[in-house]
């Protein structure tokens, strides 16, 4: 199907019909022309090269975790193409690559069944699509680590190429340096029996996926250049954590186990992996799942110990990596003696090249999570589109509304948000408010209580405000603020600009009750 040992031109073939496929299938789910659909995640990066490109750090509250590796690639992109679906569409690409490298990186471990699993399991990965249909950097990191797990099992291997992989991955997702934690751990150890035994020595050429370690002063040095703080990307998510209610070491665990056991169906197959790639003696693949399944859980596992909150979807690299090992485990499955004994039937070439297809397909059918068929994952797909479509609607409208804005060039580093900030939005909405209406990080702020609260008189008068039912936070908490008519409230008047209930959009203007 797609590996080094058929003949090029049907590989290329099937890569290039994976990857229609591939692209097809994210496009039509998360309709990047139509929605535009890209998170504060990934635009924050825009936002923070902006603030490099001017030389100056940030002017106000940044919540995301540094991602270098997207403040360049869709920095680019929306430098090139001032449209959040040109950045939406680029994560698409990414996503299509994604499934293609993974059945290339599975054949090549693990034959036609591994790729046939792997490219069925990317592709209807729960965990992707969400994260595509945001932009997000999950994708990018499997990606660069399909990438790093390509070069390893090069002949001879690249771990140069690997280890530079490991670095970008990192640096599109900072967790991603648990792989090389685990990598290292590994060379020492097999350093420690080649002594110990007078055995052989790791090749020289293995250290260099200590480049992958070079993420961590560029992380440094960005963090330093736009928040003061060199520490900021290990630091950000505690900060953040700060004041709400957190599970602790024994939580954690807990809680980390109980998402191991909620992809039960994979387990087994995982496990057959391990002892597959130990036995065959493939230990940078085998180093790199574990890195990915174990280094990352264990990494947030003291994360949340120290007091930080870990969303759910921090754990999709865990999701993914768990649907790439049980593909190299159904390879145990696609045995040389059933071959035989189809080709009888079938034929020579039907047996060994349709057989394993259809064991893989069915093995992946079987055992992994398909996004079409999660309710949870197409809610919030669903609801991701919505609140960005609609916000792409709305920006125009706040821009006329807002008038003349104070510029961003030249304020001093800061990191929190104005008393009275001019706009109020949505958290996910926010960073596409900065960017988009090209207005200070402190003018826009999120609708927090501190800020929206009309029963206490807040928001000020001058304030506008942009609701939307779509946000997950406090859309049902606004209700008395979904009016369709000037309203005073506590002694403030809130007058409807643009109101949609069907779409569920409200943009209030807040003036003094005597105005």
């Amino acid at each position: 199907m797609l590996g080094v040992h058929r003949p090029p031109r049907r590989a290329a073939v099937a890569a290039v019909a994976l990857f229609v496929v591939a692209f097809g299938y994210a496009f039509r789910l998360v309709r990047p022309l139509s929605a535009g659909s890209v998170g504060p995640d990934a635009i924050a990066p825009v936002t923070e090269l902006r603030r490099l490109l001017a030389g100056q750090p940030l002017e106000g509250f940044l919540t995301q975790t540094s991602k270098p590796l997207l403040d360049v690639v869709y920095g680019a992109v929306h430098a090139l193409v001032p449209d959040w679906r040109a950045v939406a569409l680029t994560a698409v690409v990414a996503f299509a690559v994604t499934v293609v490298l993974g059945a290339i990186l599975a054949y090549r471990i693990g034959g036609l069944a591994s790729a046939a699993f792997a490219a069925f399991g990317i592709l209807v990965s729960p965990a992707l699509l969400i994260d595509v249909s945001l932009a997000y950097a999950v994708t990018w990191l499997v990606l660069l680590l399909l990438v790093a797990g390509l070069a390893a099992v090069a002949s001879p291997p690249r771990y140069g190429l690997a280890g530079v992989a490991l670095m970008l991955g990192t640096l599109a997702r900072p967790e991603g340096v648990a792989v090389t934690l685990v990598a290292t751990a590994g060379l020492i150890v097999a350093e420690v029996m080649a002594i110990a035994r007078r055995g052989t020595h790791p090749p020289r050429t293995a250290y260099r996926l200590l480049i992958g370690f070079l993420a961590i002063p560029i992380l440094m040095a960005h963090d330093g250049l736009l928040f003061g703080n060199p520490l900021y990307w290990a630091n950000a998510a505690a900060e953040n954590s700060a004041g709400r209610n957190t599970l602790g070491l024994v939580g954690m665990v807990g809680w980390m186990g109980g998402h191991f056991v909620s992809q039960a169906a994979l387990l087994p197959l995982s496990a057959v992996a391990v002892w597959l790639l130990a036995r065959r003696r493939q230990w940078p693949i085998l180093l790199g799942l574990l890195g990915v399944i174990l280094g990352i859980a264990g990494l947030f596992v003291v994360s949340g110990a120290r007091g930080t909150l870990i969303p759910a979807r921090y754990l999709f690299p865990i999701d993914v990596g768990l649907v790439f090992a049980s593909a190299i485990g159904v390879s145990a499955l696609d045995l040389p003696s059933v071959r035989r004994d189809a080709s009888r039937w079938i034929g020579a070439a039907p047996a060994a090249t349709a057989l394993p297809i259809a064991l893989g397909l069915l093995a992946a059918v079987a055992v992994t999570p398909i996004s079409l068929l999660d309710a949870p994952a197409r809610s919030e797909v669903s609801r991701n589109l919505a609140l960005h479509a609609n916000a792409n609607r709305v920006m125009g409208l706040l821009r006329s509304t807002l008038g003349p804005v104070p510029s961003w060039r030249g304020l001093p580093a800061g990191s929190g948000f104005e008393p009275q900030p001019l706009l109020i939005v949505a958290p996910q909405i926010r960073q596409q408010a900065v960017l988009d209406l090209d207005l200070p990080l402190t003018e826009v702020a999120y609708d927090w209580p501190r800020f929206v609260y009309p029963s206490n008189g807040r928001p000020a008068p001058g304030t506008l405000l942009y609701l939307d039912r779509h946000d997950d936070h406090n859309a049902h908490s606004r209700r008395e603020l979904q009016i369709s008519q000037p309203t005073v409230i506590a002694g403030r008047r809130y007058v409807p600009v643009y109101v949609s209930r069907q779409r569920g959009i409200w943009v209030l203007r807040v003036e003094a009750a005597g105005s």
